[in-house]
C-alpha cells in the first residue's frame, strides 16, 4: 500500500528504509522488543457537556511554538479492520464522546498469501482511529489517559484509543478546504489551526465527522523514545507557519 503525494517529511519508527528514503524522511530504527506486561485498564474520563473533554488553558497564556502530525500508513505496514464491514461506519462517526457503553468489534489482521506485512505497534485502521498492540499500551497508558479511552476490542489483541479530547481548534480561513455544496466540510487539504486554542495538549481531534487525529512533537517524541515499532506520522502543521503569514 503506497503512500504518496506528501510534500512534508514523514516521521517513521521502527522500519528499515532505502537510501533514498532516508534523504525524504527523518528516520529512527527502533530495535526494542515487545514489553510482556498485561493490561486490564480501560479509560473512562470526565466528561464535559455532550460527552467532550476539554483541558483548560491558563489565564495569561502565551503559546509555545507547536508542530502538529496525524498517523499515516506506511508501505506494507499490517492492517487490523473489522469483520463486519458495518463497522466502518461505527469508526468513522467517533466524534469525541466518551462510550459509556462498550461492546467491542472483532478485528482480523489483513493477510494475503503473495504479500508480508510488518507487525506494527500502531497497527493501520485509519488516521481517525488510532490502534494500539500491548507494547504500545504499556508505554503510553499515562500519557493517553488525559486525552481519551483506551477500550480493548476483539479477535486481535488491539485496544481502540477513542480520542474525547475535542478542540474547536480549525483556522478555516488560512486552512484549504474542501466543502460539500451545503457547506459541510468533504476534504481538508492544508491545515491551519489557532495555536491558542490548542495550548498543551499532546492529543486532540477536531469537532467534525472523521477527524484525523492530531498529535504534537511531545507526543511524537514519547512514542520513538518507548521505541515503538512500524508507527509514521506525517507533519501537518507548526505554529511558526503562522507567524510567517
Amino acid at each position: 500500500m503506497k503512500v504518496g503525494g506528501h510534500s512534508r517529511q514523514t516521521l517513521q519508527f521502527g522500519r528499515r528504509q532505502t537510501r533514498k528514503q532516508r534523504d525524504r524522511s527523518h528516520f529512527i530504527n527502533c530495535q526494542h522488543g515487545p514489553s510482556q506486561a498485561s493490561i486490564s485498564v480501560v479509560f473512562w474520563p470526565r466528561s464535559t457537556e455532550k460527552g467532550r473533554r476539554a483541558l483548560p488553558l491558563t489565564q495569561g497564556y502565551r503559546p509555545m511554538p507547536i508542530s502538529l502530525y496525524e498517523f499515516t500508513v506506511l508501505e506494507d505496514q499490517e492492517w487490523v479492520l473489522p469483520v463486519d464491514d458495518s463497522y466502518f461506519e461505527f469508526f468513522f462517526g467517533l466524534d469525541g464522546r466518551v462510550l459509556d457503553r462498550w461492546d467491542p468489534p472483532v478485528m482480523q489482521r489483513i493477510a494475503d498469501a503473495d504479500r508480508v506485512y510488518l507487525y506494527s505497534d500502531f497497527p493501520w485502521l485509519g488516521e481517525h482511529a488510532p490502534l494500539l498492540r500491548k507494547p504500545a499500551v504499556n508505554a503510553l497508558a499515562a500519557s493517553l489517559q488525559p486525552y481519551g479511552q483506551l477500550l480493548p476490542l476483539r479477535g486481535e489483541e488491539v485496544w481502540l484509543f477513542n480520542v474525547t479530547n475535542v478542540i474547536d481548534a480549525l483556522d478555516k480561513e488560512q486552512s484549504q478546504i474542501v466543502t460539500f455544496e451545503d457547506g459541510d466540510i468533504l476534504a481538508i487539504e492544508r491545515y491551519a489551526f489557532h495555536a491558542e486554542r490548542i495550548g498543551n495538549a499532546e492529543i486532540f481531534k477536531l469537532p467534525m465527522r472523521a477527524s484525523s487525529v492530531f498529535v504534537n512533537d511531545v507526543f511524537v517524541d514519547r512514542v520513538r523514545n518507548a521505541g515503538l515499532k512500524t508507527v509514521s506520522f506525517k507533519p501537518v502543521w507548526t505554529s511558526d507557519e503562522a507567524r510567517q503569514r
